[in-house]
C-alpha cells in the first residue's frame, strides 16, 4: 500500500530538494505557502475538533435541558475525543512524533486506546440516559475507529478524510440536504493532506470511504436512521 512521508518534517525536506534541483524562487515559495496552508487547513479540520463539534451538536440538539446537554457534552467529548488526543500527544512523544503520526505502524496502540475511550463513553452516556442518537453516534464513531484499526494493518487511510466525511452525512441527517454545501471541505481537507505530504489520493480516498462506513454503522434496526 502506498505510504506518506515518514514525518512531518518531510514536506520542507521536499521543498528543499526541489528548490536544489532547479526550481525557480517563485515556484518554491508557492509551494512553501501551499504546505503551511495545507498544514493549517490540517489542524482546523483535524479529528478532534471535528468530532468534538459533532458530538456537541447532536448532544445540544437532542438533550431536553441546557443543563442536560451540558453534562452529556462534557462526557462526550471528555471520554471519546478529549482523552485519546491527549493519549495521541503522550505516545507521539514517546515514539518520538507529531500528533498526526504519519507512520502507519504507531497507529495501533493509539486507536486501541481511543476505541477503550469510546467505549467507557458509551456506558457513561448510557448510564446517564443520554439519547439515543447521541448513542448510535459514539457507537458508529467506535466501529469507525476499529475499522481505520484494522485498514491500518495494511495501508493508511486518512482519519481526517474519515471524520469529515462521516461528520457532513450525521449534519445532513441532522438538518437536511443543505448540509451538503459542505461538502466541498471533504475535497479541501484531502488536498491539505496530500499537499503536505501526509497521504496519498488513495489514502484520502480510503477515509472517506470509511467516514461514509462509520455513517452506516450509525442506523438503527431496519436501515432506519438513528440521527434524525
Amino acid at each position: 500500500a502506498a505510504r506518506g512521508p515518514r514525518d512531518g518534517r518531510s514536506a520542507g525536506l521536499m521543498l528543499q530538494a526541489g528548490t536544489a534541483g532547479g526550481a525557480t524562487p517563485l515556484a518554491a515559495s508557492r509551494r512553501r505557502h501551499a504546505v503551511w496552508l495545507a498544514a493549517m487547513v490540517g489542524e482546523i479540520l483535524a479529528p478532534a475538533p471535528v468530532a468534538s463539534a459533532l458530538l456537541l451538536t447532536v448532544a445540544w440538539r437532542t438533550a431536553p435541558t441546557p443543563v442536560v446537554a451540558l453534562y452529556w457534552s462534557a462526557l462526550a467529548v471528555g471520554l471519546v475525543t478529549l482523552a485519546p488526543f491527549l493519549f495521541i500527544v503522550f505516545w507521539g512523544r514517546r515514539v518520538h512524533s507529531d500528533h498526526h503520526l504519519p507512520r502507519r505502524e504507531h497507529r495501533p496502540a493509539p486507536l486501541l486506546a481511543a476505541s477503550g475511550f469510546a467505549v467507557a463513553g458509551m456506558a457513561s452516556l448510557t448510564a446517564t440516559g443520554a439519547s439515543r442518537e447521541l448513542l448510535a453516534l459514539v457507537g458508529a464513531m467506535g466501529a469507525g475507529l476499529v475499522a481505520v484499526l484494522v485498514v491500518s494493518l495494511v495501508s493508511k487511510p486518512s482519519i481526517h478524510a474519515a471524520v469529515v466525511a462521516g461528520a457532513i452525512v450525521v449534519l445532513g441527517s441532522l438538518f437536511g440536504a443543505r448540509m451538503l454545501l459542505l461538502a466541498p471541505l471533504i475535497g479541501v481537507t484531502g488536498w491539505a493532506r496530500v499537499v503536505e505530504g501526509r497521504h496519498s489520493v488513495a489514502q484520502v480516498v480510503g477515509g472517506v470511504a470509511l467516514g461514509v462506513l462509520v455513517r452506516l454503522a450509525g442506523r438503527g434496526p431496519g436501515g432506519a436512521p438513528m440521527v434524525p
